[in-house]
């Protein structure tokens, strides 16, 4: 078979992702829709080999994107002062974000390592400023709507409050390309969109009444925002010169206590909590709040509980959860607040989450 230069770049890129033949020839198909010069081919075809992948391929389900996050926002309003202006949060799904600005932050730097769910965050930030708070339910988080993630919702609604043609050009496509089903079954990690609308208006204060909505979404077009593509935890070592009156990890400290694991390195579980340290005393501004972790299904008191009762994937997490709060507590005076738990995205079966946070 013949190629030009660009077709041979695509097979390759394409044959380099180790797929089975009938996952590959999708995925040229998709290509050729999509040309590879094309902003934001890449990243279709990246989603694409994250959509066909096996389930027991562990790297790639690491890549899925979560579309509403597993975590609640109910703690959020309760740490922001008045005074509170600039944040640095992980990114995610955008949940965070969106609060933080209800609540009057202006400037926030969302930080992820995954440009996956980058492209999540910025398709939910364009949604709450083209939808009102129904559509946005409908389209982000009822699966069983017919508007959940629709390719004609996203056209009329959505997609003019994207500046980036990366990003257009992306969900165009992907939404094209793929039914909700599809999307929902074999691209997405499981979050608030697995539960009922009425359990995510619970945990999203943004969502809870119109009113937060449209406050949320009038302050959204107010406010700068920034995305970077890094690990959090680098990025502010890598920039000590930034400061920022409140600092949000989410659950990042699990998936790097899952990884040591399975890697049979706790050290480099250690060696974040130092670097934890460090981000305290240069990046978070005095009077500033830093929420270290959030631990889901899970309460301090959880910690003397007899491990006998645990099956060994709790034990694990327990293990991690009881390192990070121990040395945390050795190098802070924190504090931790527990409510109601948002999803079950941990064999843990507390009914509440916790998060430990630190001020300055």
């Amino acid at each position: 078979m013949l190629m030009n230069n660009r077709e041979k770049e695509i097979y390759d890129l394409v044959n380099a992702l180790g797929l089975p033949k009938n996952a590959q020839d999708e995925l040229l198909s998709c290509f050729r829709v999509m040309p590879a010069n094309k902003p934001g081919a890449k990243l279709v075809g990246k989603a694409q080999s994250v959509l066909n992948a096996m389930q027991t391929d562990y790297e790639k389900y690491k890549m899925k994107p979560y579309l509403c996050g597993t975590q609640s926002k109910q703690y959020i309003s309760s740490l922001i002062k008045p005074e509170y202006q600039t944040a640095c949060v992980v990114a995610a799904s955008g949940n965070t974000t969106i609060e933080l600005v209800r609540n009057g932050i202006k400037e926030i730097t969302a930080v992820d390592i995954n440009d996956l769910q980058i492209l999540i965050y910025e398709l939910r930030l364009a949604a709450i400023k083209g939808l009102n708070n129904v559509e946005f339910e409908n389209f982000l988080i009822n699966h069983s709507s017919r508007d959940f993630l629709s390719h004609k919702v996203f056209l009329k609604s959505v997609k003019p409050h994207l500046t980036s043609e990366e990003v257009i050009n992306f969900w165009d496509t992907f939404l094209s390309l793929n039914t909700p089903d599809e999307i929902y079954d074999y691209y997405l990690k499981g979050g608030l969109e697995h539960t009922s609308p009425s359990v995510a208006r619970r945990v999203l204060p943004f969502l809870k009444k119109g009113g937060n909505y449209f406050s949320a979404r009038q302050n959204l077009k107010l406010a700068k925002i920034e995305t970077q593509i890094y690990d959090i935890i680098d990025f502010l070592i890598k920039h000590p010169e930034q400061q920022f009156d409140y600092i949000d990890f989410a659950n990042i400290l699990l998936f790097i206590g899952q990884d040591a694991i399975n890697e049979n390195n706790l050290d480099k579980l250690s060696e974040a909590l130092e670097k934890i340290k460090l981000i305290y005393e240069n990046n978070l501004k005095q009077g500033g709040t830093f929420v270290v972790d959030y631990m889901m299904g899970f309460e301090p008191k959880d910690l003397s509980k007899n491990v006998k009762s645990l099956t060994k994937i709790q034990e694990q997490i327990m293990m991690i959860y009881s390192m990070v709060y121990e040395k945390l507590q050795s190098y802070f005076e924190i504090q931790s607040m527990s409510f109601e738990k948002a999803a079950k995205a941990t064999p843990l079966d507390g009914p509440k989450d916790t998060i430990i946070y630190v001020k300055k």
